[in-house]
């Protein structure tokens, strides 16, 4: 063979070579940035992640724990723990604006409890516009005029849920996520709010998912109302058991009850969960908030 078609027939193979090695690395990176910037490593493309996390009220009193030193940590929080669906609850509207400016790829909804608009907490539901589509979103409260901002019972506050209906752009299934903050004082108003988002989410079809504050442990009145409305907790119902601590509740302090959860995440039969956990979120020993985020993967 002529030493010139030799050299271009080893620059043929070599470049072709190349071709394919790059081929494989750019599909490697677009298939490892979808998975595990949506939904973490190995659960494929049907998984996504969801995240109820309990952010604090922004309050002066809180001193050095107050949103202004923490806003940062709770992005981050979301960032990195690749949050598909995050159920955030006490999140004032300027919090809401902040974590949009840190969080891009996001979209969300959520009202505030006091007016309907943007008075007192919200109970947003943010999501990744890569990911989900909003199909519909409405608010109810927590009392005997759903419609209507209302107090309920013997709330000291006015407690409402954020209900979305959200399109999976991945595999086309509809998911209802109910994402609520039931009241710290009023024993009555905790158990007939989850009596009342029981009663929403029996007509329901397909996958629904309610998550948020309880302020009551395990088996006590709320949670065993809406895990007897057929959802399952995801701790209980993990594929791999449950990761961290089991309290979700630390006051600020560096120590914590840790048999203290009272935010959950339940969903529906269909549901698998392929893992749990309720993760550690300190920064240079300072808490993101008040309350540890729940996280769970999910697939149906």
């Amino acid at each position: 063979m002529p030493k010139w078609l030799w050299r271009l027939t080893l620059q043929a193979s070599l470049t072709a070579a190349l071709a394919t090695m790059l081929s494989g690395a750019f599909d490697f990176h677009r298939q490892w940035h979808k998975v595990a910037g949506v939904s973490g490593p190995d659960h494929g493309s049907s998984a996504f992640r969801l995240i109820s996390f309990n952010i604090r009220v922004d309050t002066a009193s809180d001193g050095d724990n107050s949103w202004a030193h923490r806003k940062e940590s709770v992005a981050a929080v979301l960032r990195f723990h690749h949050a598909d669906i995050a159920c955030l609850q006490e999140a004032y509207s300027g919090m809401i604006h902040d974590l949009a400016q840190r969080l891009p790829d996001y979209e969300y909804y959520g009202v505030g409890t006091t007016d309907g608009k943007d008075g007192g907490a919200h109970n947003p539901v943010f999501f990744r516009a890569a990911r989900f589509r909003l199909v519909s979103s409405q608010t109810f409260w927590l009392s005997p005029s759903p419609s209507v901002p209302s107090r309920g019972w013997d709330a000291a506050y006015e407690r409402a849920a954020t209900q979305v209906e959200l399109l999976d752009l991945y595999t086309g299934k509809i998911v209802h996520v109910f994402n609520t903050h039931l009241d710290h004082e009023g024993a009555q108003a905790r158990e007939e709010g989850a009596r009342l988002i029981g009663r929403r989410i029996q007509p329901v079809k397909g996958e629904v998912i309610v998550a948020g504050d309880f302020n009551s442990m395990r088996e006590e009145a709320p949670w065993r109302l809406l895990t007897g409305n057929s959802l399952q907790d995801v701790q209980h119902a993990s594929q791999t058991g449950h990761f961290g601590l089991q309290s979700t509740f630390n006051d600020f302090k560096q120590c914590w009850d840790e048999h203290g959860a009272i935010d959950f995440i339940l969903v529906s039969p269909g549901t698998r969960v392929l893992q749990e956990g309720v993760p550690c979120t300190l920064f240079d020993g300072k808490h993101a908030s008040d309350h540890f985020p729940v996280v769970a993967d999910l697939s149906n």
